[in-house]
């Protein structure tokens, strides 16, 4: 779960950049998709700080997906799917 928090992490600090320069305005989008978010939280609240608020869904968004990809993965198949006919070798 902790890489999936520093990736959060990084994610919200990035999100920032195409808002303050003119790089990375291609990714806009998905990238400053935190940004957006904390913006809008702290517009909607009258409380706190946007930069704040963007690190903590980063970090929600992140973790959760260190999550669900861990419990995605961690899931196996026990049995095999049985034949209807035996196999038979040829001689």
């Amino acid at each position: 779960m902790k890489k999936g928090v520093y990736i959060g992490i990084i994610w919200a600090f990035l999100s920032w950049v195409p808002f303050y320069t003119g790089y990375l305005l291609r990714f806009k989008n998905i990238l400053g998709l935190p940004a957006v978010l904390g913006l809008n939280f702290e517009l909607y609240t009258r409380v706190g700080d946007a930069f704040i608020y963007s690190i903590l869904i980063g970090v929600i968004v992140g973790g959760l997906a260190e999550l669900l990809l861990k419990n995605y993965i961690s899931i196996r198949a026990v049995l095999q799917r049985k034949r209807k006919y035996p196999s038979f070798r040829r001689l």
